[in-house]
Order: structure tokens, then sequence, then C-alpha cells
């Protein structure tokens, strides 16, 4: 009689317990559940950050109470404003806060989500866009600000396959909609982006994570309309889908959690838009 197979190692699928994670824009919405996510696979500290020190410290105190049982020092938050257009500023933040999570680069980080970015507001008609008014600011926090941290990497990141760098683009780049060529064009540039840092930050994998339309605190900011009109562009977003739902941020969350655990995905460009782009 052949021998019975052996039993999985526990650890095998369970890559994210130990570890020592930064989520960048974790205080709401996707990073908020990225870090749940990271905290429920028993990831040894989760560090989030906020653009005020005010929200960092409500979102930790969040995570506390939904998880009494994590240690207190396993969880942490701090401010980090990536929203200056000078691109030395938004280093010297991320300095910063790299420093914090890792015990000035004695504890190094296995991964670092980035999920931080300003709302992008209306549409603009082309016509009436403002170049020079309108990048500055989504380039901020999306690009300067993960160059930033890309930048630094090598110095607070474990420099192994094992480790990650996720990005955030969106599916404008790969569905343009009218008036939104600016959001477009950035998102485009981060997933390019995306490519070329997992060509310079090798063995660490670099990847792009695209969210399609998932409702969020910052998606109600953006269409601040009356409960009856949300109700309705909800309705239409469902029917612009083929799962005819509208995203979960604890659902796209799994894209960034995935990324972080395959150690064989590396410059890709991960969607979960509930497949909007085949519709």
């Amino acid at each position: 009689m052949a021998s019975p197979s052996p039993s999985p190692s526990p650890s095998k699928y369970n890559k994210l317990a130990g570890k020592n994670i930064l989520v960048v824009g974790g205080t709401t919405g996707i990073g908020f559940c990225v870090a749940e996510g990271c905290i429920e696979h028993g990831a040894r500290r989760v560090t989030i950050t906020g653009a005020s020190a005010a929200s960092a410290s409500r979102a930790v105190e969040r995570l506390r109470a939904a998880y009494p049982s994590a240690p207190a020092d396993s969880i942490a938050g701090h401010a980090c404003d990536l929203s200056s257009s000078h691109s030395s500023d938004a280093e010297a933040n991320a300095e910063r806060v790299l420093r914090q999570a890792t015990a000035n680069g004695t504890e190094k980080l296995d991964h670092i989500a980035f999920l931080a970015g300003d709302a992008s507001g209306g549409a603009t008609p082309i016509a009436e866009l403002d170049a020079r008014a309108a990048l500055p600011p989504l380039l901020a926090v999306r690009v300067y600000g993960a160059l930033a941290f890309a930048k630094l990497a090598p110095r607070y990141v474990e420099m192994s396959a094992a480790s990650s760098l996720a990005l955030t683009a969106g599916a404008l780049p790969d569905k343009p909609l009218a008036g939104r060529s600016a959001v477009a064009g950035v998102g485009g540039a981060i997933v390019a982006l995306g490519r070329s840092l997992a060509v310079d930050l090798a063995p660490v994998r670099v990847n792009v994570v695209s969210p399609g339309l998932v409702h969020t605190e910052r998606f109600e900011r953006m269409f601040p309309v009356d409960a009856e009109g949300l109700e309705g562009f909800l309705g239409m977003a469902k029917n612009n889908t083929l799962v005819k739902e509208v995203g979960r941020p604890e659902d796209t969350a799994e894209a960034y959690l995935y990324v972080m655990k395959d150690r064989f995905t590396t410059g890709e460009h991960i969607r979960s838009n509930g497949g909007v782009l085949l519709v």
C-alpha cells in the first residue's frame, strides 16, 4: 500500500505570517482593508500611513479594536504627507516613515503596499483642461510619492524575491472616460513605472494593482450627491460590470495580498474591476 501523502506544511501558504508590512495610504478604503488582511494573515507588524497624524491614529484605533488579540506594538500608524510638488519633500517624509516602520533600518520591511492618492475630482472637458494646474497634484502623491518609496526601498526592505512593492493605478488607462485624460495619463504612467521598477529593484518584486470602481469613503466624497442620486449612480455602475456589482474594498484588497505572497510575480499589472473592460 502506498504511503499517504505528507500533510502540507502549515506555513506553506501562510506567507505573510511574521512579516513586517507597510501600507502607505492605509487609513481608509482599500488600504485599510489591506492592513486588515495583513493582520489576519499573521503579520508581525503592520504600519499604516495617512495624510495626517489624526487620520493615522483613528485608523490604528479601529484596527486595534477589530483585532484585540493582536499585540499592541504590532499595529502602528504615522503621518506621511506626500502632497508637496517638490520631490525632495516627498522623499524626506517617506524616509521618516520608513525609519519608523523599521526601527531605523534594523528590522527591515518585507512588503510595501502603496495606495496613497488624493481624490482626482470631477471630469474636465479636454478643451478646458489646464494641464499645468491639473497634473502637479496628481503626480505629487501617485508618482513622486511612489518613486520616493521605491528609491529608498533598498535601504529598508529585505532585498529578496520574497519581498514586494505594490503600486496603485486604476481602470482609466484601460477604459478611458470623457474628461479624465489627465487622470488616465497618470494611471498609465504608474503602470509603466511599475514595470521599470521591477527591473531596477530586482530581486524585490514590483507590481501594479488597478482597482475598478470600489465603494469606499473616498468614493462617496468624490460623488457628493444625495442618497437617492448615489444609489442611482451605483445601480448604473453595477450594470457596467459583468458581475453586476460595485467593488468592495475587502475584495480588491485581496489583489494586494496576492502580489505580496506570489514570489514569482513581478512587473505585472493586476486588475480588480468586475469585468468592466469586457462590457
